[in-house]
């Protein structure tokens, strides 16, 4: 069933990249832009069984593994800050007459909390089952809002973007049935 899944997303992906008579050329995805996407979903997977792999190390406890993935990319991003300028650019911007502290730190703690507290879903998705269910079904929540932003942005231009959706969809729910089912056989 897992390779079926992967089948079917892997055509979602090719429906959804194939190049289009109707669509301006500017909008066909490039081949750098396809082998980066592909390495993303490969370092993505990757990182998913890394995860279900080092929970040990933290005790099995993803709110400790949540706490060192967000350190460890902290430090990791910190040069990249630096050398793009960010602190002077804060500075910056915090010398002007239209600056918000309140409204600059309250964004900050709002989205770095339920940042943190989707982390430790996806922690918990991967801990209580496996990095591949994960991978697929984490997929379809966030389907029902793609289909959204189709029907605005697409409207009368393609459906090459439904169908590719729609297969992802289809699969996200075609493995969450046939994982019920194995799980009721048991």
């Amino acid at each position: 069933m897992v390779v079926m899944a992967a089948a079917v997303v892997t055509m979602g992906f090719m429906l959804g990249v194939a190049p289009s008579s109707a669509l301006p050329a500017t909008a066909i995805p490039s081949t750098l832009s396809l082998f980066y996407g592909v390495f993303s979903s490969l370092f993505i997977a990757i990182h998913a069984v890394l995860i279900k792999s080092s929970l040990p190390y933290c005790n099995n406890s993803t709110i400790e593994l949540a706490w060192w993935t967000n350190a460890g990319s902290a430090v990791l991003i910190l040069p990249f800050v630096i050398i793009n300028g960010e602190p002077f650019k804060l500075h910056q911007l915090a010398q002007t007459d239209t600056w918000n502290w309140t409204v600059f730190l309250w964004g900050t703690l709002v989205t770095g909390m339920f940042g943190f507290l989707l982390c430790v879903a996806g922690l918990l998705s991967i801990k209580v089952t496996s990095p591949i269910t994960h991978m697929f079904s984490s997929v379809s929540p966030a389907l029902p809002l793609r289909f959204i932003e189709i029907a605005y942005y697409f409207a009368g231009r393609s459906i090459r973007p439904a169908n590719c959706v729609g297969c992802v969809d289809f699969q996200g729910c075609a493995h969450n049935v046939s994982l019920h089912y194995s799980c009721a056989l048991e």
